[in-house]
Formats: structure tokens, sequence, C-alpha cells
């Protein structure tokens, strides 16, 4: 590059400062300027809040009071040198960019997004635009930018810097010699850099009032026995716009197949992830039309039952809910199968009939076997998952499914029977346990010391399998004052899932509990007997109540209806709470960088 143009480009940046931060008045927060138009945004809560919220999570707190425990010497081997190095190597690399490590910590501790819009020819794309709120540090936001385009005048020749306007916010622009621009603008208490003249003209008149902004709900912001959640990240596509143009030019006959098929209007894909004192919270929500009846979501469509938790011992480390409705799925295939023309139809009859029948033929079964099999079962399953007290705990897995034909369900277990005595050899007993007739089998894996005695019951509308039948007799005595059903955690799960799909239930304080005494005598004595080489014993580790407290437990809550489907998972390890690590750890390494001089 020439000197003069050099010099001319230098000149624009000491003036860049100025220009950038002329810019009309805006209502504060980034989403009071995303308009409507706005097909994708990621938001950031920024490494401030990471830092927060990572000194307040139930981890958080305990790898504290961990390191608190390890003598200091070896904090500073094993740790602190790791975390001067890091600084170290950030801190030369960032100088040889020309950005001070304080501005750039100041800039990723603010909230930020990262938006797309509507197509763009000056921008040669979509439009896109870095949103950053800057509070109290405009001047670093500022310092970093001018920075970047300093760096960026010296590597690439040709590269243009001058001030424009878009609309009429005042901007500076960054031109390559094939044309394509990048401009930089202060809205209110906002920094935006993006390809788009247009984006950013029509951010501002949203930020004036004249234009809809993007109309979605703000962060997930709710709060936990008084704990307020932090919202850490946030993702957003909106195609509501794209399927409203296209909707009046689909065929007559699209309403009726999104309801039969389950599959309509894909609106709005959200994914939300906050965490706080009570560890994180991640929701996803899919705003996908058509009727919940459809084959999509026939399978799912009735809300869950729990009345499964009243036969789970207290001791449960696992539980789980499903609702699996395959004669709905069945009903909803064959009015997807009914909207096909008539020739069609037939054809497809034809052949998948001659398959079906093919295959079923290795398993004796028919195709109208099959049918009323699949239709036998009520649509709910439960399984959990226990490990009772004990010399050694042994896990317990228990099933439940509801039967709507217990006949054919019972068949279905009588040729199973049959089938495992044939070719394994195995013989199956009855035990009499109240009014029920428990069918099982002692099976001894080739090797192993231990010995399961696998069985089940088929009563009225319920069948039950477990693992071992002492899990079973368990669950047709369990007393109702000592289930898993009365258990705090397990109520307010209940709680939070009512008319859900799906449930998962983690239950890792009760794990702890149940399997410290292993844990402390083969874990602790481990520890103690590698003392000097780790550096530190098992005084440093947390005992049972503490590491019980800071896991609880974690949930999986699914829902389906006519809108769409959502997730939302809860615990001590989320989406959030890994974000609020790594944003710690970050952080922690650029406040060290902004320190050191070499």
């Amino acid at each position: 590059m020439h000197a003069t143009s050099v010099f001319r480009s230098l000149a624009l940046l000491t003036a860049a400062g100025a220009v950038v931060a002329q810019g009309p008045a805006a209502p504060r927060g980034i989403e009071s300027l995303l308009p409507a138009s706005t097909y994708a945004v990621a938001q950031f809560g920024g490494l401030a809040a990471c830092s927060d919220v990572a000194t307040h999570l139930p981890l958080g707190r305990l790898v504290a009071d961990f390191l608190a425990k390890v003598p200091q010497d070896v904090k500073a081997e094993r740790l602190e040198r790791g975390l001067e190095m890091a600084a170290q190597q950030v801190q030369q690399r960032l100088q040889h960019a020309g950005v001070r490590p304080a501005d750039l910590r100041a800039m990723l501790a603010r909230p930020m997004a990262l938006a797309m819009g509507r197509l763009t020819i000056e921008g040669m794309g979509p439009s896109v635009a870095l949103v950053i709120d800057q509070g109290n540090d405009g001047e670093a936001v500022q310092r970093v930018w001018v920075a970047l385009v300093q760096m960026a005048v010296h590597l690439h020749e040709g590269l243009a810097v001058g001030n424009s306007t878009a609309g009429d916010v005042p901007v500076q622009t960054v031109t390559l010699p094939n044309g394509f621009s990048i401009l930089a603008g202060t809205l209110g208490n906002c920094f935006v850099v993006t390809n788009s003249r247009g984006y950013l003209a029509e951010m501002a008149a949203v930020a004036a009032g004249q234009a809809k902004r993007l109309d979605r709900p703000g962060w997930v912001r709710e709060a936990q026995d008084g704990a307020a959640a932090v919202p850490l990240a946030a993702l957003a596509i909106n195609l509501a716009g794209v399927n409203n143009s296209l909707r009046p030019h689909l065929p007559y006959e699209a309403e009726a197949w999104a309801d039969a098929f389950g599959l309509g209007a894909l609106d709005t894909i959200r994914v939300e992830s906050v965490a706080g004192a009570h560890g994180g919270i991640d929701r996803c929500e899919v705003q996908l039309g058509g009727s919940k009846q459809g084959l999509l979501k026939a399978i799912s469509g009735r809300p869950v039952e729990l009345g499964f938790a009243n036969a789970c011992s207290k001791n449960t480390v696992l539980f789980g809910a499903e609702t699996i409705d395959l004669a709905a799925l069945l009903d909803a295939g064959q009015r997807c199968f009914d909207l096909l023309p008539l020739p069609a139809r037939e054809e497809m009859k034809r052949e998948i009939g001659r398959e079906l029948r093919r295959e079923l033929r290795h398993i004796g079964l028919t195709p109208a076997e099959l049918e009323r099999l699949l239709r036998a079962f009520g649509g709910s399953l439960g399984y959990a998952l226990a490990i009772e007290p004990g010399a050694l705990p042994k896990p317990e897995l228990l099933l439940h499914l509801t039967v709507r034909d217990a006949d054919t369900v019972g068949a279905l277990l009588q040729r199973l029977e049959a089938m495992t005595t044939r070719e394994a050899r195995i013989e199956w007993k009855t035990r009499r346990v109240g009014d029920h007739d428990v069918r099982f089998c002692n099976v001894q894996p080739p090797g192993a010391d231990l010995q399961f005695s696998p069985g089940y019951v088929l009563s009225g509308d319920s069948l039950w399998v477990a693992s071992d039948t002492a899990a079973l007799v368990r669950a047709l005595r369990t007393d109702g004052d000592d289930c898993l059903a009365t258990q705090p955690d397990f109520q307010q799960l209940a709680q939070a899932s009512r008319g859900a799909s799906s449930v998962l239930h983690v239950r890792w304080f009760r794990g702890v509990e149940l399997g410290w005494r292993n844990v402390e005598t083969l874990l602790y004595s481990l520890v103690d007997a590698h003392a000097d080489e780790i550096g530190f014993g098992s005084d440093a580790l947390p005992d049972q109540e503490t590491l019980a407290k800071a896991l609880g437990c974690s949930s999986l809550i699914y829902r389906v209806d006519d809108a769409g489907m959502r997730w939302e998972v809860r615990g001590p390890i989320t989406l959030g709470t890994v974000l609020a690590g790594f944003g710690s750890l970050a952080d922690q390494v650029l406040d060290r960088a902004s320190g050191k001089v070499f």
C-alpha cells in the first residue's frame, strides 16, 4: 500500500471514535434495536455474567471449596502456572494485533448479539450485524474496533477507510478493493458492526419507533426458590415471514396434509440457556404447525402418566415416564394414507403388504396380528433404576407398561417364555405375591458371580417387568408413604412437568447417599495413598452432604402440542453452566493478561 494511502487511512482512524459515537439516541438494550426482518439472532450474555454465575453455581462453590483446601504450592504448580502461561500467550498475541487485553476483556464482558437479516447487494449476501451493548465500556469497545481496523489497513493493500451515513446514523466504512464494505456506528448505547447499510438504517428506525422490532420473547428470566437465573446464551431463528409469503402459493390440500402428518409451517426455533445458584436451565422450542394427532406428533400427543412413581422405591436414582401411543401412531398413519389418490393408495397397499407379509413370516405373525399386538399396549411407559442398600448395592431396573388388551399381551409373553426355554434352557417359575402371579427365572451370566432373577407380572391394565424379582415384589408391596412419589424433589418435578409428554429425572444426590460408603472406602483411600504424588489428601475432597447438595437433580421435560415441541433441561450440568465455567476461565485469563508487560 502507498504511504499516502496509509497516512490517509490512519488519519481517518483517529476520528473513528468521534464518528461512531454520534448516532441518534436509542432505547437501551440489544433487543430494542433488532427489526422484524431479522431471520436469526444469537445472543451472548457476556463474560461478566459468566464469571458472576460461575461463583454461585453449586458445582462452582464445590470447586472453590476444594481449591481452598489444596496447599498453596500445589495450586501454584498445577493451576496458577497454567493460567499464567495462557495469559502470557494471549497478551503477546493481542500485543501483536495492537489490542489491549483490558479493552478486549471489557468488550467481551458486555452482552452482545449476532443478527442476520434480509439480503443486501452492497453487502454481497445476507445482512449480518454484530451488536454490542456497550454499557459504561464504550471507549474500550471503540478502541478495540480502531485497533482491528488499523491491523487490517496494514495487512491488506487497497483497503479504504472512510466516513459515511446509514440513514441518519454516522458510520465509519472499511471498504475492500472489490467494493465489499463493513460499517460501524453507534445507536444509543449499542455499537453496531454490519455489512448492510439498509439493515443499520432499519435498526435506527426501530430505535426511533418508526419500524416494527423483532417480535420474540426475551431472555428466560425466572426465580428458583428466590434465586434469579442469569441469561447467558440464546439462539432464535425466525421463519414466520418466509412462511407467510409462501402460504398463499401452497396447494389447496397443504393444510390437510400438514394436520395429517403433524408437520406444518416451521415458524420459529428458540434455544435459551440460563444459570444461577440452583444450577442451569436450557430450553429449546420448535414452533412447528400441524395437529398433535398428526403422524409426527401422535405417538407422544397425550400427557404423560406419573402414577408409576407410587410403585418406585425412595432409593430410585433414575426415573423416566414416556407417552408412546402406538395405536394413535397407527391411526395417524392411516389418515395420511387416506389422503393419497386412490390409484396410488392401492399400489402402496399392495407393495407394503407384500413386503410386510414376507418379513413377518419369519417370526410367525401376520400384518393383522402385528397391528393387534401394537394396539394391545396402552401408550404409557415408565422405567426406574434403584439402588437398594446392602453389603454390595445392586442396581434394580423396573419397567411398567399400560395394557389395553391383556389377552393379546399375555399370549406374546407365553411365546417369549417358550422361546427362551427352547433356545436358552431357561426354566420359568411362579411366585404368588398378594393377588398377583409373578413369573420369574434365574439367570447367571457366564463368568459372573452374581445371579439375576428377572420377572414379570401381567395384572389388569398393567405389565410389570423387573431385572430382579425382589424389585418386582417390592413394587407390588410399596408403602404409599415411603415411595418416590412422596419425595420433595419428585413433587417439584411433577408440578413442573404438568401436561408434558415425556419426563426423565436423575437423582444424583440420592446416588451419592446410597453409594457413599463405597466411594469413601475406595476413592478416599486411593487419594490418601497417592497424596505425595498429587499434592493433597482426602481431607481436601468434599464430604457426602456437600457433594450431594452440589449435584442435586437433573431433569428433562418434553412437551408437544399443535403449536410445536418444547424441551427443557434443568440440573447442575447444562449448556448454561458449562458456558459459565468456560466464560469465567476466559475472563480470568484476560484479567491476568491485562496486568502483564513483556
